[in-house]
């Protein structure tokens, strides 16, 4: 549920479109298209949003003059911002500590303008450098849970779900998840009537909670443990079978207990419930590639009921089977 943070309705919204050297400038791009559309097409509302570009960096060209977009420096920025928005990045690599002018400009909005600051995918990072989202819920890209737990252990990463509600921090996960931000702004600050009709006209989907079902199985052995990557190769190649811990303990000739031990060591998570991470990951690749049943599948991958595997299936991707394979049957084309 998100928490209470309301502004004063008013006909006027300043919105702020922050450009870092790493921004990808078609979402932010993007981003202006959604909202002065909302200026453009309601000519009867009398709600209207006025949006600025941003650059983090004094000199223009960084931004790239070929866009031909006017944009403010962020030091000379003085104007009040109802909303800040912070696009996708152009790479997945966790971006660089943002440069003190962004930063104090930041703890300015937050602190003494209470403006809403929001971020998608891994600008979710230059929150985290500013020291926003200790003791706060965040999202960012399922592939950075790792890294940004590490980095920034006071923030509580919720992985799951597209979109984070903190209140003045909203934060939304990985790739096009800017555009659910978008709209999640505009429903819930602006007009409900008036994001409707936008996604309507833009073809926009606004019933995406989670990005759960996009999230793929990635694990990387720490501390360069020989017996556990041998293992986990072992068990990629028996996925189809029934495997269980006695079996990996046996097939590296050590206990039970130092079996889970090593195992939980080297990747953080039990033997378990890698294996049912696997599974699934299997079941996602059979369901869009193939026609077989989920019965027929669940057999193949050595469950013996395909309710209770379906279950499964449903909590680590937050659809059910049919549903999964609808989604993303076309995608695999």
């Amino acid at each position: 549920m998100s928490i209470r943070y309301t502004l004063d309705m008013k006909n006027l919204y300043n919105i702020a479109i922050v450009i870092t050297p790493d921004t990808s400038l078609s979402s932010a791009l993007s981003m202006y298209d959604i909202f002065n559309f909302i200026n453009e097409s309601f000519e009867t509302s009398t709600i209207k949003l006025h949006i600025d570009f941003i650059r983090t960096e004094e000199d223009v060209t960084s931004v790239n003059r070929l866009m031909k977009i006017e944009t403010v420096y962020i030091a000379e920025s003085s104007k009040h911002y109802d909303f800040i928005f912070f696009p996708l990045l152009k790479s997945l690599t966790p971006p660089e500590r943002p440069n003190q002018e962004t930063l104090s400009w930041l703890h300015r909005s937050d602190k003494m303008e209470k403006s809403i600051l929001c971020a998608s995918c891994t600008s979710t990072y230059i929150l985290a450098y500013a020291d926003l989202l200790q003791g706060k819920s965040a999202t960012t890209h399922w592939s950075l849970e790792d890294d940004f737990t590490v980095r920034f252990p006071t923030t509580r990463l919720n992985i799951h779900k597209l979109i984070v509600d903190e209140g003045n921090i909203i934060t939304s996960g990985g790739g096009y998840a800017y555009i659910d931000l978008c709209f999640y702004i505009i429903n819930k600050f602006i007009s409900h009537e008036v994001a409707y009709h936008t996604a309507k006209y833009l073809l926009v989907d606004m019933g995406r909670i989670s990005q759960t079902y996009f999230k793929t199985l990635s694990f990387q052995v720490k501390n360069n443990d020989q017996d556990i990557e041998k293992l986990l190769q072992w068990i990629e190649n028996n996925i189809m079978t029934t495997i269980n811990v006695n079996d990996m303990a046996r097939y590296l000739s050590i206990s039970h207990k130092t079996l889970i031990r090593k195992f939980k060591h080297a990747t953080g998570i039990l033997p378990r419930e890698y294996i049912q991470n696997l599974k699934v990951e299997k079941a996602k690749y059979l369901l869009v590639n193939g026609d077989l049943s989920f019965t027929d599948i669940t057999g193949q991958l050595g469950y013996s009921n395909p309710s209770s595997f379906r279950v499964l299936f449903k909590k680590y991707t937050n659809l059910n089977p049919q549903e999964y394979r609808k989604k993303f049957i076309n995608l695999s084309v």
